[in-house]
């Protein structure tokens, strides 16, 4: 394994050929959680040249640690997968070189039996059956799209696949699971190669694969200075104006309605209204037209007449039938 760092700057580099020796600059700008286990840089199962994409496995156990995954004792302590992805999202980085993760399979645009030479790969720490946590997944998602672009690559069926799109044919391979509580149950990868694309577009717009781009300080316009010929024009003479062009109206109007309802014109002046004055006003105006304390008066006059002339009437019918 080579064991130079590169000091590329973060830009795509779609010429890249060699071991994923990017992946702690890539992770760090894609936020990715991750941790570097010591040597991972020499260690692998042979050298990359190009690298096609990524492969996504479940472990098949809820507790497989990251050494068993950089040793695996089934495969004679050879590298299994370059990643191992914990529950709560941390990446651990366990080797550079190719892994044997993918085996056996075929899947329209990649080698047959052969995706190890051009995949990395990564082990979720997870049975395949329980809910999966969205840490786990997420951390995933984000190391995927920081690869990706990195190799100038979207995601695609030839770019980020399920170990279960390549082998369930070949090896019966089902991972990684629906997280459903079914064994053998797959995970759609459709909506997850979708997220993947987000962060990827994201991060090409913004340099932040959640697309909060940075804001930008609006220049504030420079106040006007105060205009002296403003300050002459609001001088005594404009409010004298003022208020008897508008407020003037507006107050003896008021005026009116006070006096039409209490008989004074201002304020602590309440007279009070003669019924007989009132009742001659709203009479001399003719045309059934007065004010409201006229009509009032006139309402008044007529009920008391109209309760009289009842009263006579009554008498009157009482006297002719005795």
């Amino acid at each position: 394994m080579s064991t130079e760092v590169s000091t590329m700057s973060i830009e795509p580099n779609p010429a890249w050929r060699g071991d994923p020796l990017f992946l702690p600059e890539v992770f760090e700008a894609f936020g990715v959680p991750f941790r570097e286990y010591p040597g991972w840089q020499d260690w692998g199962m042979g050298d990359f040249d190009v690298i096609q994409g990524v492969v996504w496995h479940h472990t098949g156990a809820a507790n497989t640690t990251p050494e068993f995954i950089r040793t695996n004792p089934m495969l004679n302590n050879a590298l299994s997968s370059q990643l191992h992805t914990a529950p709560d999202g941390l990446q651990t980085i366990l080797g550079a070189g190719i892994a044997w993760h993918a085996g056996q399979g075929w899947l329209e645009g990649w080698p047959t039996n052969n995706a190890n030479a051009v995949s990395v790969g990564f082990e979720m720490q997870h049975n395949g059956t329980d809910p999966w946590p969205e840490a786990q997944l997420d951390s995933t998602r984000r190391a995927t799209a920081a690869i990706l672009w990195f190799l100038g690559k979207r995601a695609s069926t030839q770019t980020m696949i399920a170990h279960w799109e390549y082998s369930m044919q070949a090896q019966g391979k089902w991972d990684p699971g629906a997280g459903t509580g079914r064994q053998g149950e797959v995970m759609d990868m459709v909506p997850q190669r979708a997220m993947v694309n987000q962060y990827i577009d994201n991060f090409t717009a913004t340099g932040n694969p959640q697309g909060q781009a940075p804001v930008a300080e609006v220049a504030q316009p420079p106040r006007p200075e105060p205009s002296s010929h403003l300050s002459a024009e609001l001088n005594q003479q404009f409010f004298t104006d003022y208020v008897k062009g508008f407020v003037g109206p507006g107050l003896s109007d008021i005026k009116d309605i006070r006096e039409q309802l209490t008989g004074g014109r201002d304020a602590g002046e309440y007279p009070g209204w003669s019924v007989n004055q009132l009742v001659e006003s709203f009479y001399s105006r003719g045309a059934g037209v007065g004010t409201l304390p006229e009509i009032a008066a006139v309402n008044l006059r007529e009920t008391k007449r109209l309760r009289e002339e009842i009263t006579r009437l009554s008498s009157l019918i009482r006297r002719e039938g005795e």
